[in-house]
């Protein structure tokens, strides 16, 4: 089932001038930084909500949203046994942060494709919460 949104994508051409804006200006402190100092992601804490900086010429698959679940595996079983028609998923992958780490895969339900680009993310984490 899913419990909540993990984070909403923002995808920022200038990653560098928006973290900076967000960060300095806006007063949003990061929660999330990859353990790979390459990876151009921040998570950063809004309130009670989380939003995933991402450099849009770094990563290309656009995802609409990320929600949490408590099990990858059995999410996927489920919407398939609601009647979802996943036309693509991604091998479950592991992600980890200086703060912790997290699976996920990346999911694209047929239908949705214009949706800005129709993927959904889901995050099954391990011992961490922003």
């Amino acid at each position: 089932m899913i419990k909540n949104i993990h984070h909403i994508p923002v995808y920022a051409e200038d990653f560098e001038g928006n973290l900076k804006f967000l960060t300095e200006v806006m007063g949003f402190p990061v929660v999330g930084t990859p353990a790979d100092k390459n990876e151009k992601v921040r998570l950063l804490k809004v309130g009670t909500n989380v939003i995933g900086l991402i450099d849009a010429k770094q990563y290309k698959r656009r995802c609409v949203c990320t929600f949490l679940v408590d099990d990858l595996q059995k999410e996927v079983t489920e919407l398939r046994n609601k009647g979802v028609k996943i036309s693509e998923i991604t091998e479950p992958a592991e992600y980890k942060y200086e703060e912790g780490k997290y699976r996920y895969v990346f999911l694209r339900m047929r239908g949705t494709e214009k949706l800005n680009g129709g993927w959904i993310e889901l995050v099954e984490r391990k011992g961490w919460n922003p």
